[in-house]
C-alpha cells in the first residue's frame, strides 16, 4: 500500500511536468500549439491537488518559505508576464519525497521519444523547419521552435547522460553524447551549447581519473562563483559596448548580437527593483544575466546569484557531479536562457536542495511521512 501511495504521486508529479514539457517542445507548432497551452493549466492544476493532499507533510519552515516564495513569484508574474519563477516553486512544493535520480531517467526517456516524435511531425511537414543563415550556413531547426533550440536540447540530454552515469562515463557513453554533438552540429549548429557540452565531458572526465582536481580552492571558488562571475562579465561587455568599445563590438558579433539586444532592453525598459513587463518588446534577449536583471528586476536577480551560490556550495560536499551540471548551465546561461525554465530543464528542480536536504543525494530515496501513507 505504501508503495503504491508514493508511486501515485511520483507518476502524477511527472504527468503534471510532462505538460509543462510538452508544451515547452511542441507549442510553437499551429495546429497543437494553443491545445498544449491548455493542457499546461491541467498541470499546474495537478501540482495544486498533490500539494493539498500532503500538507501535513510539511514544516512549518517549509510552509513559510514557500508562501514568501510563491507570492512574490506570482506578484513577479503579473508584473513581468514571466512564470518561470511560479512554475518552479509549484515543482519544488510538490516534489518532496521524490526520488530525483529517478525523475531524471524518464525525463531522459521522454526527451529521446520527443525527438522521435518531432522529426516525424518535421519530415510530415507539420512542425515547420525554421532556419537562419550564419556565415553562409544554414541552420535548421528540425521542427523545433529555432536552431538553438536543438541546441537545448542535445545539451540537457548530455547532460543527463552525465549525471545519470554519476560523471563515469564508459566507452559507448561518450561515443553517444559526441554522436549527440555532431549531428546537433550538422543540422543546427548551434555553437554555445556544443562548446559548453565539450566543457561538461572534460569535467566529466577529470572528475573520473582525477577527483583530487576539484579539491583545489581555487576551482572551489570559480565553481561557487561562477553565476557571479558571469554575470559580472556581462556587465563588462554592457558596459564597453556602450562606450563604443571595438573589442566588444566585435565580441557582440561574434555572439550574435547578444549584447546589443541586452542594450536594446536596458534603453527600452530601464531598470527596476520588481522588473518590468516585456511582452510588448519585438526581440530576445538571451543572456540569463541581462534577462533577470533587466526584465525580472534586481530583487529576482539577487535571488539567482544567491540560490546558485548557496546550491553549488552544498552540492561541492555532497554531489560534485550536480555541482559540474549546475556549472555549467550558468556559464550557458550567458547566451541562452531557455534553460532556466523548468519546463525546459529538468535540472532546475535541483533547487529544492536549498530547502529538502540530500533530496538530490545519490542513493538517496527520499520517503513519505508517516502521515502521507
Amino acid at each position: 500500500m505504501i508503495v503504491t501511495k508514493k508511486a501515485c504521486i511520483t507518476t502524477s508529479f511527472y504527468l503534471a511536468y510532462l505538460t509543462f514539457l510538452t508544451f515547452s517542445m511542441f507549442g510553437h507548432i499551429p495546429t497543437v500549439g494553443g491545445y498544449l497551452k491548455e493542457l499546461t493549466n491541467v498541470g499546474l492544476a495537478i501540482f495544486v491537488i498533490i500539494i493539498c493532499f500532503r500538507l501535513r507533510d510539511y514544516s512549518a519552515r517549509e510552509g513559510i518559505v514557500f508562501a514568501i516564495f510563491l507570492s512574490y513569484s506570482l506578484f513577479v508574474a503579473f508584473r513581468t508576464g514571466d512564470y518561470g519563477f511560479f512554475k518552479l516553486g509549484m515543482m519544488i512544493f510538490a516534489c518532496k519525497g521524490l526520488n530525483f535520480r529517478k525523475i531524471v531517467k524518464r525525463d531522459l526517456y521522454t526527451r529521446i521519444l520527443i525527438v522521435v516524435i518531432m522529426l516525424y511531425l518535421w519530415l510530415s511537414g507539420i512542425a515547420p523547419d525554421v532556419t537562419s543563415d550564419y556565415n553562409g550556413v544554414i541552420r535548421h531547426s528540425i521542427g523545433f521552435q529555432n536552431p538553438n533550440h536543438v541546441g537545448i536540447v542535445a545539451f540537457i540530454v548530455i547532460m543527463e547522460i552525465l549525471y545519470l552515469s554519476e560523471m563515469h562515463l564508459s566507452v559507448v557513453q561518450y561515443i553517444v553524447a559526441l554522436a549527440i554533438l555532431m549531428v546537433e552540429d550538422y543540422v543546427a549548429g548551434s555553437r554555445t551549447a556544443e562548446f559548453i557540452s565539450l566543457i561538461a565531458i572534460g569535467l566529466a572526465t577529470v572528475y573520473t581519473f582525477r577527483p583530487q582536481f576539484y579539491e583545489k580552492r581555487v576551482v572551489k571558488a570559480i565553481m561557487s562563483w561562477g553565476g557571479i562571475i558571469c554575470a559580472g562579465l556581462t556587465a563588462v561587455a554592457f558596459f564597453l559596448f556602450k562606450s563604443g568599445n571595438f573589442l566588444a563590438v566585435v565580441l557582440d558579433k561574434m555572439l550574435s548580437y547578444r549584447i546589443t539586444n541586452i542594450t536594446f532592453y536596458y534603453n527600452r525598459l530601464g531598470i527596476s527593483i520588481f522588473g518590468n513587463n516585456s511582452l510588448s518588446v519585438n526581440r530576445t534577449i538571451d543572456s540569463i544575466y541581462g534577462f533577470s536583471f533587466i526584465v525580472l528586476g534586481i530583487i529576482a536577480f539577487l535571488i539567482i546569484m544567491m540560490a546558485y551560490y548557496k546550491l553549488e556550495r552544498i552540492l561541492y560536499q555532497s554531489n560534485m557531479p550536480l555541482a559540474i551540471i549546475m556549472f555549467c548551465l550558468f556559464v550557458y546561461g550567458l547566451s541562452e536562457r531557455l534553460w532556466m525554465y523548468i519546463d525546459y530543464n529538468i535540472f532546475m528542480l535541483v533547487f529544492a536542495e536549498l530547502i529538502y536536504p540530500q533530496f538530490t543525494s545519490y542513493g538517496h530515496d527520499n520517503t513519505l511521512s508517516d502521515e502521507e501513507r
